[in-house]
This record gives C-alpha cells, sequence and structure tokens, in this order.
C-alpha cells in the first residue's frame, strides 16, 4: 500500500506549470501527512487526506476532482 492509497481526496492537474506551483504550494501551506503527489502520463495527481484542503486546493489551483480511483 502505498500513501496515496490512504488519501481520501483526488484532484488531477495536466498543466505542467500550474502543477508545479501547486506542488510547491501545498509543501508550504499543507502538513506533509495529509497530501501527497503522483505524476501520472497524462496528469500530476496530488491526493488529500481532508476535504477542507482539498477544497482549498481546487479554488486556488483549479484541476479536476477525480471520484473514486
Amino acid at each position: 500500500m502505498t500513501s496515496s492509497d490512504t488519501k481520501k481526496h483526488v484532484i488531477a492537474i495536466d498543466d505542467i506549470h500550474e502543477s508545479k506551483d501547486a506542488f510547491m504550494w501545498c509543501k508550504e501551506k499543507i502538513s506533509v501527512s495529509n497530501w501527497c503527489h503522483n505524476v501520472g502520463s497524462n496528469a500530476d495527481y496530488f491526493f488529500f487526506n481532508k476535504d477542507e484542503d482539498a477544497q482549498f486546493f481546487i479554488t486556488v489551483h483549479g484541476g479536476t476532482y477525480c471520484n473514486g480511483r
């Protein structure tokens, strides 16, 4: 089991420049135990434990909320 398997909320970003900014934002704003990042072939995926972190992230950076994995 990877750390992304325990995260409840998944948001995909397909813009590489926005993804870099989003990664740095998460690194600065959210506890490392509450999120993780995974690079896919078509998008970068951000995984979050808390609903409020996922909502704040998508408000600031956009992206697509992925229902289920």
